[in-house]
């Protein structure tokens, strides 16, 4: 079995697409710590070769330091694990 997780990382986005659903009137950023107690809590959850790891948001890009800085928590802290991003 896999667990699977979605990050959900801003909802900001840079782009303007007319079949865009998305009507966010506030403007939420993941930040650093968040970010690190949410993989902390991800990893427990299950064994660590069974994770699945989605990067997501308006666009998940426009905070690619912080995903960046995540890969780099995950390979350090949870090395058999994988990581993936779907962007616009």
């Amino acid at each position: 079995m896999v667990y699977s997780f979605t990050v959900y990382m801003t909802t900001a986005c840079n782009f303007k697409c007319s079949y865009c659903y998305e009507n966010y009137k506030n403007n939420c950023q993941l930040n650093e710590e968040s970010l690190k107690e949410t993989l902390d809590f991800i990893f427990s959850y299950g064994e660590n070769e069974k994770i699945s790891l989605d990067f997501l948001g308006g666009e998940p890009l426009l905070k690619k330091e912080l995903i960046y800085q995540s890969i780099d928590y995950i390979k350090t802290y949870y090395p058999t694990a994988s990581e993936a991003a779907e962007k616009n």
